[in-house]
């Protein structure tokens, strides 16, 4: 990836359903950042903030190769406005379902953060969505045909219908572990197989489900992606 670029981190707030979302917008400091990108982050309740390896790391590196990526806050996570997720009767219901009743209002969060950037920049040239972030990623490129691509890394397919994902007719790239203990590698293989054209799967042995060490590959992956779409 490409170090001698600067590039600038901007602190903001943009408008949610259930309040203010903390975000930060990055880009290169100087020449035109193409695509834009928003990225979606695990379950608030796994760890997912804006400052998760895989959301950060890509939103830099991705902005190092003149892009401009979005990523934000869940409501009740950080400085984002909205009433907290994390309570023992969310954690109990989690572990035992992955699941917990709230989780479905977070999409309303993606949408929040893609109206931003679509406001400011015009368009969407791909959404990012990681683990739980894909599943709402996909229910929200499917409801909005200002996005022109995808990528999902290690979609959480045991636990989401990603029925959406798979009648999308934009560019789609799916990437996981060969070892990811929440994706199953026969059931990604069959899900990928009955998606809609063109995709792309990548598949490699790359620390399970949390990419640690591999931040550099995926953005290399997903810049390629985006470098091969017409």
């Amino acid at each position: 990836m490409p170090s001698q670029i600067e590039i600038i981190e901007e602190a903001l707030f943009l408008p949610g359903a259930a309040g203010q979302l903390e975000a930060v917008l990055t880009y290169p400091e100087s020449g035109n950042s193409v695509p834009n990108v928003l990225i979606a982050g695990p379950h608030p309740l796994l760890g997912g903030d804006f400052e998760n390896n895989v959301v950060q790391q890509l939103s830099n590196l991705l902005a190092m190769c003149q892009m401009t990526t979005l990523r934000f806050n869940y409501r009740g996570v950080g400085l984002s406005e909205g009433e907290k997720v994390i309570s023992t009767d969310n954690i109990s219901q989690f572990l035992a379902t992955s699941h917990i009743d709230e989780e479905e209002n977070f999409g309303e969060d993606v949408a929040s953060a893609g109206n931003y950037l679509q406001q400011h920049f015009g368009k969407i040239d791909c959404v990012i969505g990681y683990s739980f972030g894909a599943y709402l990623a996909s229910k929200w490129a499917d409801n909005n045909e200002n996005v022109k691509s995808i990528v999902m890394i290690s979609p959480t397919i045991e636990k989401h219908d990603y029925n959406p994902f798979m009648n999308l007719n934009i560019p789609k790239l799916v990437i996981s572990s060969l070892d990811d203990f929440a994706v199953p590698l026969d059931d990604l293989n069959k899900l990928f197989s009955e998606c809609k054209e063109p995709k792309k799967l990548i598949i490699e042995n790359i620390d399970n489900h949390f990419f640690r060490g591999y931040e550099n590959w995926l953005a290399k992956a997903i810049q390629e992606f985006l470098g091969d779409i017409p």
